[in-house]
């Protein structure tokens, strides 16, 4: 087609009146949009999205409105502020897609994980599978042994070495998950667990919106690496290095372990043992059977249980009454146990390990009351806000695991811990239970008090490290064998487990 018999007045009136009619619907377009949720002040061009970064908790949001919105560098962020707000939105709204960044998706490499993954079939198929090895009693009852044999392994471990608490956390959640997802016996400070710590660690600075320049201008990504002020592709390959190790090397290992005829009982030899397991659906094994270990962490709540448990003298007559002296405690025991179960709901509610969980993204244009939330809008619930929220739970400020006993008890803080509607984690029950049969045992078979120095307690801070996970503040303790009655049976049971 040649544009030769129009002058170029006139296709620049024609090219200004297109402009001027898209700038018009536009405009009457937003005024007809319900605002977004109110925010704080911003900056020029950057708005108020850096807000948003690793050194926040939840708290810097919560005192404004259950609601609050930021945006800038071409981002819209929604917190939610309240349990009703975050359930409306999350559960009942077209918002159950995840971001999706260059830093953290494309160039580090976890677009395909479960956890991080878009909400499409390949997704689906992924929480099918989990939901069915991991999301039921089931499920899981054939890991119960399993479970029971690490918390013995931590006691004895704690026992061994009376100030490790955090390194047996670390060890006994690692431990734990490479046995369930691989069948993977690991020893001590595992390579195998080191790998899923970093991992982790680095995810947590990926996973910030605005934090990377990458996200807002993608063609970065393009300019070779030799060029100055690119150090930061240095630190997207050091990660991509992580997640494909994450992945890669205990798939290969049990992989060699079944082709020479040992089958370790776990749930990734379960799903590649299906006869009928296509190529994608092996692709699949690896990316959600892998990131189970990067995103389970029960060792930043085990360690905030047994924080919140010095000197829990009703909880331990509790053990004492229900279990008797002659075994540790079982994951089947959580029942006859409310008020130990209780302490460890209390400690997930008081100090939250996860204050803004992980994004959701709206999928199309949606309204909340009198807001608008834009399509492609990242949708956090404040987590750390829901377990202050006095309407949900008087005097926030204090430990009473007594709040989820009796005939009226408070939110069930495992209503907001794990997620929210398609999101929801499918390993939940696979973490409350493994938390209360570590600390059951640890109580059973120890007491927990504060440090003394000259005579006097060491003052305990209960403040917790902000980031995406959140970590306690380093705190002084001592531990002892309750008797030497329970040391002999920690010992004795963690021989017997090795046995069988």
């Amino acid at each position: 087609m040649s544009w030769a018999p129009y002058s170029p007045t006139l296709l620049s009136e024609v090219g200004l009146a297109i402009l001027a009619t898209w700038y018009l619907v536009r405009l009457v377009r937003r005024r007809n949009m319900l605002p977004l949720p109110p925010g704080p002040p911003g900056r020029p061009l950057v708005g108020n999205i850096l807000l948003m970064s690793p050194t926040k908790d939840g708290k810097t949001f919560s005192d404004d409105s259950d609601l609050i919105s930021l945006s800038g560098l071409g981002q819209c962020i929604i917190v939610a502020n309240t349990y009703a707000s975050a359930k409306a939105i999350l559960e009942t709204l077209n918002i159950s897609d995840r971001p999706q960044s260059v830093s953290m998706s494309e160039l580090a490499g976890w677009k395909d994980a479960t956890v991080f993954h878009r909400y499409d079939e390949s997704w689906k198929l992924q929480r099918r599978y989990l939901h069915q090895f991991l999301g039921t009693r089931t499920g899981l009852r054939k890991y119960d042994e399993m479970r029971e044999a690490a918390a013995a392994r931590f006691a004895r471990g704690l026992l061994n070495a009376p100030s490790s608490l955090e390194e047996q956390c670390h060890i006994f959640t690692g431990d734990l998950v490479l046995r369930i997802t691989y069948g993977y016996e690991s020893k001590g400070h595992d390579p195998m667990i080191r790998i899923a710590e970093k991992a982790l660690q680095s995810s947590t600075e990926f996973s910030t919106p605005g934090l990377w320049l990458v996200d807002v201008l993608p063609f970065l990504q393009y300019i070779p690496a030799w060029v100055p002020g690119t150090g930061w592709k240095r630190a997207v390959e050091t990660e991509r290095r992580n997640v494909y190790d994450l992945v890669d090397l205990p798939l290969n290992w049990l992989k060699a372990e079944m082709a020479k005829g040992r089958v370790p009982q776990s749930f990734a030899a379960e799903m590649l043992s299906q006869p009928d397991l296509s190529p994608e659906g092996a692709f699949e094994v690896k990316w959600y059977v892998g990131p189970v270990r990067g995103s389970f962490h029960p060792d930043h709540q085990t360690t905030w249980t047994i924080f919140a448990f010095l000197s829990s003298s009703r909880a331990q007559a509790e053990i004492d009454s229900v279990v008797g002296p002659d075994r540790l405690p079982a994951v089947s025991d959580m029942a006859a146990l409310p008020y130990t179960h209780a302490c460890c709901l209390e400690a997930m509610r008081y100090h939250v390990v996860a204050p803004f969980g992980l994004p959701h993204r709206a999928m199309a244009e949606d309204v909340y009351g009198d807001y608008s939330i834009p399509a492609g809008a990242a949708v956090f619930p404040n987590a750390w806000a829901i377990s202050r929220d006095e309407n949900e739970y008087p005097q926030p400020h204090i430990f009473n695991p007594e709040r989820y006993l009796g005939e009226k008890p408070q939110l069930n803080p495992r209503e907001w811990a794990f997620g929210f509607g398609r999101r929801l984690c499918p390993g939940r029950m696979l973490a409350d239970e493994s938390i209360f049969v570590v600390c059951a045992t640890a109580l059973a078979t120890m007491t927990f008090q504060p440090k003394t120095r000259n005579g006097r307690l060491v003052p305990i801070d209960l403040s917790q490290m902000a980031g995406l996970v959140s970590l306690p503040t380093p705190f002084e303790y001592d531990v002892k064998a309750r008797s030497e009655r329970a040391r002999t049976l920690t010992m004795d049971t963690v021989r017997r487990h090795q046995a069988t």
